[in-house]
């Protein structure tokens, strides 16, 4: 053991050497590979810092790509529309999670392939879908189609597939990819739009930028007498053709969005035109722009139109131009003459006593006559006179390029002489006779269509005036009494307001005793010029005038005023516009009610004139005034032909005798028998007699004789004012004292009833 140790520690120099040898070049290896481990540490560093890099980027690309695919499934979502695609290489299908949803299955309950598509499509739609892909495929074109598919539920749904095909180099089709959008709220939206299109009220096309119909309803079509096919791309111009000179009218939204309507001529099949309006609609559409067009046929609107203006402008019954044509005529002609220096004329024609037809035989009657005398009064003029129709019996000619006055003058008589001529209506021959009055027209620049018409008028009732069938010329003299009238009646708008009216009163008395039994009230106008005047200057005037209403009614609550003061029964005198033309009974009613007069003490005149103006209208009127309590007279009885039996229906309480027969009393035979029978009509009546015009005594006696106890006339009293009369009402008497034989003679005679009164406000009578 010792010797070994020695032995070693002999060796171990030379061991340390060798091995010192030996390790030499292992430290130099082991240097090299700690060097090389280094590097391949580094390396495995550098190696792991990029592939984490890469890994990083990837993941990005990944959530990315992600976010895409994210976005892109809630976009179809959004649009419903689903996308798929068909690799026929290795053969695969894959469709998106929207066109999932849109066929209604559930992602991974199967696999996606041709066959489940088909398995989709509506029964009824299957084969079209089928064929437009394999034409499509064949082609290796892009194709699209509307079609329906059928939910696993059984909904029905309606989808829009758009597809195109990828190809290889080759041509060799490779791949397939596309959409399908759900639009059946769009398609039932359409079908809703088309059912509204179609049901329009209206004929309705729909034009391109170019003028052709891109669509129409059945209206539209029925409209020109053409089929659907046939309109379908027409041009709108040969329809409804754009006036020559006028850009077309179909593109007037593009410059006026106000949906301008056009009156326009449409033209239908059969080359007929008709009138046609027309309204614009601009329509935007990813088409373009398009226009709405709503036509309709205004033929019956167009003449029902013209049948109103001829209305309008013509007489129904003779169709002769009326009132507002002739005065539009006159003008023009004025116009011409100004230019021409032509004298014209107007003839004014009326016809006589034509109311005593309309009486007699009815209005039919006066109407048919009329027709039948139209077609005279055209043939008597000249050619280019113009023949119109005022209104009731009143014809007017106009006179154009006239030589002469006689020239106007001829054409007159001509009228009155045709109006002359029988005429046959129901059976029955009719001749009545025509007043023409004739005004000319020297100076056409100072004169007015007015002007002309009143002057043509005021012949007319001059011409009247002097005798039926009589044709007159209006000159100076009627002109200044035409200017008089249009001067009372411009003095008279407003008296009542300025206080110039006031009501004068002449009593009626007792012949025998002279005892004031009533009181006349008669109206008087103070003319702040002319001074007073009498009603027989102005109640005519203001009768036409159309003011007699308001003095009619401003008298009777004046003279109701002073009959309450008084106590004394009154009476008032109407006339027969005021009885005809309705509101006499309120008017009467409000003077009543304003001076709380007793009914019973108001009585009113009528002449027998005025119940037979229009008896129907008379006697409804009157009969409500006598429930008010009022009564009523008839004055100048004896110059009418006053019905008896209209006198006892509407209780009479009085007839005034016609001065006329009391003057004549003395020397006409005639006079004394109609004062007899007149005392004779009243007794039956329950009437009074009331003599009117009573100058003397001798008439008093004459007229007392007779049985006619009451009268009224200058011998008693004159009309006065109310204060000069009230001294006669006190005294209870007027006038001179009657005569012992007026006393016996009164004496013997009797009468039932006390006297009826009267407040007369006289528009006629003195």
């Amino acid at each position: 053991m010792a010797d070994s140790l020695k032995y070693s520690m002999k060796r171990l120099p030379l061991f340390c050497a060798l091995l010192a040898l030996v390790l030499a070049p292992l430290a130099l290896v082991t240097q090299t590979w700690e060097v090389a481990l280094a590097g391949v540490a580094a390396a495995a560093v550098l190696v792991a810092v990029g592939a984490h890099r890469e890994r990083r980027l990837a993941q990005r690309a990944v959530d990315r790509l992600a976010d895409s695919e994210g976005a892109l499934a809630e976009a179809q979502r959004l649009a419903h529309i689903g996308s798929f695609e068909l690799e026929f290489a290795p053969r695969r299908t894959s469709w998106s999670l929207e066109l999932h949803r849109i066929l209604g299955r559930e992602p991974g309950s199967f696999r996606p392939s041709w066959r489940m598509w088909q398995e989709c499509v509506h029964p009824g739609d299957r084969a079209r879908v089928v064929e437009t892909f394999e034409r499509a495929y064949a082609e290796r074109s892009a194709g699209s189609l509307l079609h329906r598919i059928v939910r696993p539920d059984g909904n029905v749904r309606t989808v829009d597939v758009r597809f195109q095909f990828e190809v290889d180099a080759h041509g060799r089709p490779v791949r397939l990819h596309g959409t399908c959008q759900d639009v059946t709220a769009l398609t039932l939206a359409e079908q809703r739009f088309r059912r509204l299109f179609e049901d329009a009220a209206l004929p309705t096309v729909v034009v391109d930028c170019d003028g052709r119909i891109a669509l129409s309803n059945a209206r539209a079509q029925r409209l020109f007498g053409l089929m659907h096919g046939e309109l379908a791309g027409a041009a709108i111009d040969q329809l409804v053709p754009t006036p020559a000179g006028s850009d077309p009218w179909w593109r007037a939204p593009a410059r006026d969005c106000a949906q301008p309507e056009l009156e326009l001529w449409g033209r239908r099949r059969d080359g007929s035109e008709f009138p046609v309006e027309v309204s614009l609609t601009p329509l935007q559409t990813e088409d373009g722009e398009l226009v709405s067009v709503t036509l309709r046929d205004v033929t019956a609107i167009r003449q029902a139109a013209e049948t109103l203006t001829h209305q309008a402008r013509h007489d129904q019954l003779t169709g002769l131009p009326n009132r507002l044509m002739f005065h539009e005529r006159l003008e023009q002609a004025l116009a011409r003459a100004r230019r021409s220096g032509r004298a014209l004329g107007v003839v004014f024609v009326d016809l006589d006593d034509f109311k005593e037809v309309n009486d007699t035989r009815g209005h039919d009657a006066g109407d048919l006559l009329l027709s039948a005398l139209t077609p005279r009064l055209l043939a008597a003029v000249r050619h280019g006179d113009t023949v119109a129709r005022l209104g009731g019996d009143e014809f007017v000619v106009l006179c154009e390029e006239l030589d002469s006055e006689q020239e106007a003058m001829a054409v007159a008589q001509r009228l009155a002489d045709a109006a002359r001529e029988p005429v046959m209506v129901a059976g029955l021959e009719h001749s009545l006779s025509a007043s023409a009055g004739v005004v000319m027209v020297p100076d056409p620049a100072q004169a007015t269509a007015d002007g002309v018409l009143r002057d043509a008028d005021a012949a007319m009732y001059a011409a009247k005036a002097g005798g039926k069938g009589r044709v007159a010329v209006f000159d100076g003299e009627l002109r200044e009494r035409l200017l008089e009238r249009v001067a009372i009646e411009q003095g008279l708008r407003g008296a009542v307001a300025r206080g110039e009216l006031e009501l004068h009163y002449q009593p009626v008395v007792r012949i025998d005793t002279g005892t004031v039994t009533s009181v006349e009230a008669l109206l008087r106008w103070h003319h702040p010029v002319r001074g007073l005047i009498e009603p027989t200057e102005f109640i005519a005037i203001a009768e036409s005038a159309g003011l007699v209403a308001e003095l009619g009614e401003w008298a009777l609550t004046e003279a109701c005023l002073q009959a309450a003061a008084w106590q004394l029964p009154v009476s008032v005198n109407v006339s027969a516009y005021e009885l005809t033309r309705g509101g006499l009974r309120g008017a009467v009613t409000r003077a009543l009610q304003a001076s709380g007069l007793e009914p019973s003490l108001l009585s009113l005149e009528l002449t027998e004139a005025a119940l037979l103006e229009s008896p129907e209208t008379a006697r409804r009127e009157l009969e409500g005034i006598k429930r008010l309590g009022v009564g009523l007279i008839v004055d100048d009885f004896g110059t009418g032909y006053s019905s008896l039996q209209m006198l006892r229906r509407l209780g009479v309480g009085a007839l005034k005798l016609d001065s006329s027969f009391v003057q004549a009393l003395g020397s006409d035979p005639d006079a004394r028998a109609i004062v007899a029978a007149v005392v004779g009509v009243a007794l039956p009546l329950g009437a009074q007699v009331i003599a009117e015009g009573v100058e003397t005594r001798a008439q008093a006696d004459r007229l007392a004789r007779y049985g006619c106890l009451l009268g009224q006339g200058y011998l008693f009293a004159r009309p006065a004012p109310a204060g000069v009369v009230t001294d006669a009402i006190r005294h209870g008497s007027a006038g001179s004292s009657p005569s012992a034989s007026t006393q016996r003679s009164t004496n013997s005679v009797t009468r039932a009833g006390s006297p009826d009164s009267t407040l007369a406000v006289s528009r006629s009578s003195m």
